[in-house]
């Protein structure tokens, strides 16, 4: 006996397949974009901390149109933005780099992450600050196209205790 073809069911068969594919959620074999965004700014500090500024810039994007905005001024380009740390953070005089109280946001994209973070410098350099960094993935890592950093007020003076 021959069943007579029916349109209905290629069209239930194609339904039930993409009912069942659109349920099913693929590994994604990337780490979270809060790992990798994190992992970019401590391989930045171990780099800064053993003295190497160049390997510290491997973090940002080698962009002409990165920005870097500090102290009132306003960077653009990887190339003078990299010779301004050179010249600010001569080798050997770089102090030791802590990054704090990081806040990772990813864009919906899935690409793009925002972090607002502190940073501290000691030794050398006595530096902290807060900073807004906004970073996108360049290959498979995410990598930094916009700094936004402002140091802390430097301490008051400490009044002078009166004896009497």
């Amino acid at each position: 006996m021959r069943i007579p073809a029916s349109p209905v069911l290629p069209a239930i068969l194609v339904g039930a397949l993409a009912a069942c594919t659109a349920s099913t959620k693929w590994p994604d074999k990337r780490a979270p974009i809060d790992d990798q965004v994190r992992a970019t700014l401590q391989a930045q500090q171990q780099a800064w901390n053993a003295g190497d500024v160049k390997a510290f810039m491997a973090g940002y994007d080698r962009s002409p149109t990165i920005t870097f905005v500090s102290g009132g001024q306003i960077e653009r380009g990887f190339d003078a933005m990299q010779e301004r740390f050179l010249k600010s953070y001569p080798a050997g005089r770089q102090g030791k780099l802590a990054f704090s109280d990081l806040e990772v946001t990813p864009f919906s994209s899935g690409d793009a992450a925002w972090v607002l973070g502190r940073y501290r410098l000691t030794g050398d350099v006595e530096q902290s600050g807060i900073f807004t960094l906004v970073l996108k993935r360049v290959g498979d890592q995410f990598k930094i196209v916009h700094d936004h950093t402002t140091a802390d007020p430097p301490a008051a003076p400490r009044a002078a205790s009166s004896s009497r």
